[in-house]
């Protein structure tokens, strides 16, 4: 059985960055991927694996720095943080 590639939520920001996940789910599991992708080329310039089934991503700003987060997991999910301002 191939791998089926499902894409999911997206979100663009003022960093010029779209973020978006995609599931792959294969012959014996499945797998979230959580990406920024530069919208003018559509390539990928950051990805995180995360559990199946990733939810829409919001962002926020905290002390000057901005974050994204993201709830993935299907049961006994886990929200996962990032920085949108470098590392």
């Amino acid at each position: 059985m191939p791998t089926t590639i499902l894409s999911g939520p997206a979100l663009s920001t003022t960093a010029a960055l779209t973020l978006s996940a995609r599931q792959e789910a294969r012959p014996v599991d499945a797998v979230g991927m959580f990406m920024a992708l530069d919208p003018a080329t559509g390539k990928t310039v950051w990805e995180h694996k995360l559990m199946a089934g990733v939810a829409t991503p919001v962002t926020y700003e905290l002390d000057g720095t901005q974050y994204v987060a993201v709830m993935s997991g299907i049961a006994g999910g886990k929200v996962f943080a990032f920085t949108l301002d470098g590392p």
